[in-house]
């Protein structure tokens, strides 16, 4: 449906007496003078604590948009909660994403962000650098989630300055980070997070999510340096890690893995995908199941291990061993089909 003024003004409405505002438009003909329009709404709204904006596939949307998006959020200086999703507008670039972080680190009282820019492949190093320099600012966030994917333009010193911004960040609670098929991060950008995760506030820090999908330069020292970053983070109750089609990995990077997990003792929830990992074998599963031996609170368990031809019968009994101490178990998934 392609707005106007007038829809756009009564979709906007009907929202602001429970201080939200959403709107959500997935259509080609979603426009930079959409979003025009969209923050001329938010400039006159002051009690708004929730934002969402939904533009996937938006095509004709650009970086003068996001400008005017930026502009608009600004204004909403009590806003607690900001969903942005821009996936699939391939047209937004890294001059798109600074304008965006001009206008967010305005926000002091933001505890939730989330970006969504997968399929935006003109954003590089350059764009990355600027949001995670202005996100020192907004010192009482909570939560964040960071989605991006650049098979060339995201490299290990986006990674590494992104790191440095979240340790400044001292409230956090959760971090959920994807960086889909951005296939220059190698093993240094990896490590440099490792690093620098004990340096986030250990105490409030619960959940952590980490995709690198088909990052396929990253080896069994990136899943070292997590597992040793991992375990200095004893609060945490929930552990996210995707490295789907990672094929440099082996036994010995799940097994540096599991050693740092197995430390978290009030873990709750854990779910690693390592499927078409062809270089994993079934000794990287009798770690595993080691590992979940130590964790006796855990309540939820997800493993995908999909096409390994080397996961055998042993394999699965030595999981096994580790699955019988899990008292608190409420569900569990196990892939390993092709």
């Amino acid at each position: 449906m392609f707005l106007t003024p007038e829809t756009l003004g009564a979709l906007l409405v009907k929202r602001m007496d429970a201080h939200v505002l959403e709107f959500s438009d997935t259509e080609e003909e979603t426009s930079n003078g959409t979003l025009k329009m969209l923050a001329n709404v938010m400039k006159s709204l002051k009690t708004v604590r929730k934002v969402v904006v939904q533009c996937k596939d938006c095509t004709l949307l650009t970086d003068e948009g996001l400008k005017y998006l930026s502009n608009g959020l600004q204004k909403l200086s009590s806003t607690q909660s900001i969903n942005l999703n821009f996936q699939g507008c391939k047209k937004v670039t890294n001059q798109g994403l600074k304008s965006l972080a001009e206008g967010l680190k305005r926000l002091h009282s933001l505890k939730t962000l989330n970006l969504n820019f997968l399929n935006c492949k003109k954003i590089s190093d350059e764009g990355l650098n600027t949001l995670s320099e202005d996100l020192k600012r907004l010192c009482y966030l909570e939560n964040i989630a960071l989605h991006f994917e650049s098979r060339k333009g995201i490299t290990d010193q986006g990674l590494k300055n992104l790191s440095d911004g979240l340790q400044r960040l001292r409230s956090l609670k959760s971090i959920n980070l994807n960086f889909f098929e951005c296939q220059k991060i190698t093993d240094k950008g990896l490590k440099d997070l490792g690093i620098g995760l004990p340096e986030l506030s250990s105490s409030s820090l619960h959940s952590i999510s980490l995709n690198f999908h088909k990052c396929q330069k990253i080896s069994d020292k990136s899943l070292k340096a997590l597992g040793d970053g991992l375990k200095k983070l004893t609060s945490l109750t929930a552990i996210n890690l995707n490295f789907e089609f990672c094929t440099k990995l082996t036994n010995q990077g799940l097994k540096g893995l599991s050693q740092g997990i197995e430390n978290i003792s009030f873990l709750r929830s854990l779910n690693l995908s390592f499927a078409y990992c062809d270089n994993i074998a079934e000794e990287a599963l009798k770690d595993i199941g080691n590992c979940l031996g130590k964790l006796s609170l855990l309540q939820h368990l997800s493993l995908s291990f999909r096409a390994h031809e080397y996961i055998t019968d042993q394999c699965v009994k030595d999981l096994a061993v580790g699955l019988e101490s899990l008292s608190c178990l409420e569900s569990l998934s196990i892939d390993f089909c092709w």
